[in-house]
């Protein structure tokens, strides 16, 4: 019952940008709902509908869901890197991805390309956890471990936590990890709005190269 109070409150609001009538009273109940779905999410059965609602909602009213900014980033990435189906997985990326929208005005562009790095980086760590317990070629399969090893240099990644247990079972963990970045990261390159982010940063490369050619001549 409640996955269809959902998804009608959410075609409901969805209203808002197309029946300025609705707007004020829509707008006004907007923060209202939001608490609600991340109140509800961490019950499996409305997982679905709670991460489609964030997903149809949050680029469309970025600024009223700039408070729940924190709370939805931890929520979504321990969707990602827990034991959940790849539906809910995909969602939970695509929301990730959304939430630069709802970034402080002036930094979407960096906080979109802060989380693209970031899911790459916490794929450098993985491998680092994996192949570093691996000495002149033996595998040290029955022994526990904690990762303290230093992380990827000028790589920042996304707070999640370290490999932890036997070698095997890090192994397992491990490459959980990696499927669920590696979803994140096409959730990131699939998307639109990112297009004019890597424009202009192709043109500041291009910028840059071609002011040090002509320093040179």
């Amino acid at each position: 019952m409640l996955d269809r109070v959902i998804a009608t409150l959410t075609d409901v609001f969805g209203l808002i940008q197309t029946h300025a009538t609705l707007s004020r009273e829509l707008s006004a109940l907007l923060p209202t709902f939001f608490t609600a779905l991340l109140n509800l999410s961490n019950q499996p059965a409305l997982m679905k509908p709670v991460l489609i609602a964030l997903h149809m909602l949050i680029p469309d009213h970025p600024n009223v869901f700039r408070p729940n900014l924190s709370r939805t980033s931890a929520m979504v990435l321990s969707l990602l890197d827990g034991q959940y189906p790849p539906d809910i997985r995909q969602l939970a990326a695509h929301v990730y991805v959304d939430l630069h929208h709802s970034a402080q005005k002036g930094t979407h562009a960096e906080h979109w390309k802060a989380g693209l790095l970031g899911a790459i980086a916490e794929i450098h760590y993985v491998l680092d956890d994996i192949f570093g317990i691996i000495e002149e070629g033996n595998y040290l399969a029955t022994e526990s471990k904690t990762t303290d090893a230093p992380r990827v240099s000028n790589l920042k990644g996304l707070g999640l936590n370290g490999a932890q247990g036997t070698y095997a079972a890090s192994l397992v963990s491990g490459l959980e990890r990696i499927y669920a970045m590696v979803t994140l990261v096409q959730s990131y390159l699939r998307y639109v709005s990112p297009v004019a982010v890597l424009m202009k940063a192709f043109q500041r490369k291009l910028l840059s190269t071609s002011q040090l050619v002509i320093s040179r001549d």
